[in-house]
């Protein structure tokens, strides 16, 4: 999932593009070698705290937009690593940004994600959600930004219509249909609905948004399992 977050996929689509008697000419295990090398790096990030890590956040967020996809069938049709000028750095913006079919229509997903290792139920981290939450659906400059970019980068013709419309009406002054989805991803402490039971009781300050609400465990210290992740997929 980490490699196909940093455009795995599209790279080799653009590799099978090449004409066939150019390609011949080049080494394919190589070139993913590169690829491999150009994907985050933990050594890189020194004595960092492990729950300040780059990795350990990015590994989260790839769990939290896969888990999204599968419960709640949100489309996610770029991905914000793909186009990182540096691995080792955060993404600027919104955790991820997708979309999904509601009340007739297409909404825009605006996800944030959160990992804790903290054994509290709700942990501390949950209040950082409920704001993150609360002020996502209302500040339309970060909104068209997002949908901007987006519809530079999406290929499917009807999802380009949808993220127009969604323009127009900014444009306007009005917000689109839009869905916040905190996700919070747990390590060693087992995942419980509990967890997000401060974030869930607060939906009503993110109006207009509906809300979305998941919560992970991989049963194993955040920071550990970030670290190794990121070392297999530099290394596959």
């Amino acid at each position: 999932m980490v490699r196909e977050a940093y455009g795995e996929h599209e790279l080799l689509e653009q590799l099978g593009q090449v004409d066939p008697a150019v390609a011949a000419d080049f080494d394919l295990s190589s070139i993913m070698k590169a690829f491999g090398r150009g994907l985050p790096d933990p050594k890189t990030e020194g004595n960092k705290p492990r729950h300040l890590s780059n990795f350990r956040a990015e590994t989260a967020e790839v769990l939290a937009k896969a888990a999204l996809a599968d419960i709640y069938a949100v489309e996610f049709p770029v991905s914000e690593q793909a186009s990182k000028p540096n691995a080792n750095q955060p993404v600027l913006g919104f955790d991820g940004c997708g979309f999904v079919a509601l009340g007739g229509s297409t909404a825009l997903v605006l996800v944030t994600v959160k990992g804790s290792d903290d054994a509290e139920r709700p942990p501390a981290i949950a209040q950082d959600l409920i704001k993150e939450c609360t002020k996502a659906p209302k500040e339309p400059d970060k909104l068209c930004r997002t949908l901007t970019a987006l519809l530079l980068r999406v290929k499917s013709a009807a999802l380009k219509a949808s993220i127009i419309k969604m323009l127009e009406l900014l444009g306007k002054a009005v917000l689109p249909k839009i869905v916040v989805a905190p996700v919070l991803v747990r390590g060693k402490i087992s995942a419980h609905l509990d967890d997000l039971g401060s974030v869930m009781s607060s939906v009503a300050q993110f109006s207009p948004a509906t809300t979305y609400g998941l919560v992970l465990g991989v049963g194993t210290a955040l920071g550990d399992f970030g670290h190794s992740v990121m070392l297999k997929a530099r290394a596959d």
